[in-house]
Order: structure tokens, then sequence, then C-alpha cells
């Protein structure tokens, strides 16, 4: 086995298209932590559908690729790669998450709803329900009477 088959080898058990240019496949392991921390940072259950969430996950890898100087290189490039070779990707960790969305809910008898924790309906309820004496003495203000 010659040089170039042993490349062309390696490149395949690797990935590495050479429809990739340069400049991608230089800043590949820079794109794909950014798509990590985009991914890990994103909750799919608040979108309608997989092509909804994919374009905020695009945004969101916008944001913070603004955080890194990249020269040669635009958003734009780095969307048409991550559109043609990690849709996949993406697509499997957006089911297997809104699988879980959809075993997590909770009735109301297990969880307070997140109304009854806020503090107008605690000064409804009365304030010496959920907050200890001490906190209502340092800041009466804010414990003031429901009086509306």
């Amino acid at each position: 086995m010659n040089l170039n088959e042993q490349t062309n080898r390696i490149k395949q058990m690797m990935g590495i298209n050479e429809d990739i240019s340069p400049t991608i496949r230089r800043r590949l392991h820079l794109i794909k932590s950014v798509l990590n921390e985009t991914l890990n940072s994103s909750y799919p259950c608040d979108y309608d559908s997989f092509y909804h969430y994919l374009e905020g996950v695009m945004f969101d890898m916008e944001v913070f690729m603004g955080n890194y100087e990249l020269e040669n290189l635009t958003f734009d490039d780095v969307e048409k790669y991550v559109k043609e070779y990690l849709i996949d990707d993406i697509e499997t960790y957006y089911v297997n998450k809104t699988k879980d969305c959809e075993n997590t809910t909770k009735t109301e008898d297990e969880e307070l709803s997140e109304y009854s924790r806020t503090l107008k309906n605690a000064r409804q309820q009365g304030v010496g329900l959920r907050f200890p004496k001490s906190a209502i003495k340092s800041n009466p203000t804010r414990f003031r009477p429901y009086n509306r």
C-alpha cells in the first residue's frame, strides 16, 4: 500500500471529505466545540419542529462564533458545513431530547406550579406561609401585604 492509499484510508476513517474547504478543515475542532456548546445550552422542547430548532441553533452558533476572531472564514461557510455534514447529528440530538421532554411532565400535585412560587401569590396567600420571619424582618417592604 503506498502513501496516497494510506492517507486516503485514514481520511476516510476520520470522516474528512475533500469537498470541505481548507479553512473549514483547519477550524473543524472549533466549529464542533461551538456546536456542542450551543446544543448543551439549548432546550429543544421549546421549539415546534426540528427546522425551527435548527434555526435557533444556527443563530446561537453565530453569536458564539462572534467571540472568536476567525480570518478568512465567514459564518455562511460554517452554516453550510453544519447543514451539509452535521445535520444528522443535530437531528439525533433533537429527537432524543424531545423524547425526554414528553416523559417528564409532572402533575400539579407533584410540584408547585411556577405561578404559586411567585412573590405575588405569596403576598395574596399571606406572608407567613413560605418565607421565614428573619427574611420578613430584614426587608419588610418586599413582603408587604397584597392589597389589590
